[in-house]
């Protein structure tokens, strides 16, 4: 006598989405490449995606459900060559880093996620404990912001779709944080900022990285 079929596990209350570029020569960290090369840029890209990899594969080590959402779409085939097994791996889809990140929510939210939160590759400071922290405040928060200290943010954070906080930002530009802040008030969300951290775009970023205590991996 066969055992009837389990019935498939509840969905995952907390999804970590990290938006990823494929690591693909010259099309990766174009800032830094303008200066050093792409092949220091590839290099960098490598180490910090690695980074962020670790510290999201820990997180999901502790029952948040994982996903890189990686871009180009055709990437996503090969992914697993460079994404953790314990991290599902998703096409970014179409449209500009709005469109992108607001659709991570939308997908998260339709697919039964209570809170969600969605980084990127390029904050090196960044650590599980930050990701812990993000999905703790949004228990009271409507909205978890990571500021950079360029002007944007390296993580974002919601409990339920929120549309209106990706209308209009300038987006890869430094008021991109500013102009988020603005449409959270708007909309009548209370938000919660978690320390400032510093992304890795430019050369002169990746100088001041290697010359703090986070730097021993990328002085090569």
């Amino acid at each position: 006598m066969t055992e009837p079929a389990k019935p498939p596990p509840p969905p995952a209350r907390e999804r970590l989405v990290v938006l990823a570029k494929a690591p693909l020569y010259g099309l990766v960290k174009t800032r830094i490449a303008a200066t050093l090369g792409p092949d220091v840029a590839l290099a960098v890209y490598r180490r910090l995606a690695a980074r962020t990899f670790i510290e999201v594969a820990a997180a999901a080590d502790h029952g948040v459900e994982a996903e890189a959402r990686v871009t180009p779409d055709a990437s996503a085939i090969d992914a697993r060559t460079w994404v953790p097994p314990r991290i599902r791996v998703r096409a970014q889809g179409t449209g500009d880093l709005g469109d992108r990140v607001r659709r991570a929510f939308d997908d998260a939210f339709a697919e039964g996620a209570e809170r969600v939160v969605v980084i990127g590759t390029d904050c090196p400071a960044f650590t599980r404990r930050h990701a812990i922290e993000a999905f703790a405040a949004l228990a009271r928060a409507d909205l978890v912001l990571g500021p950079a200290t360029d002007g944007g943010y390296w993580l974002i954070g919601a409990r339920r779709a929120t549309p209106d906080v990706f209308e209009g930002v300038p987006w890869s530009t430094p008021g991109v944080l500013a102009a988020t802040r603005e449409r959270a008030r708007a909309a009548g969300l209370r938000v919660f900022e978690l320390e400032t951290l510093a992304d890795v775009d430019t050369a002169e970023d990746l100088d001041r990285l290697r010359r703090s205590p986070l730097g021993q991996d990328f002085r090569a």
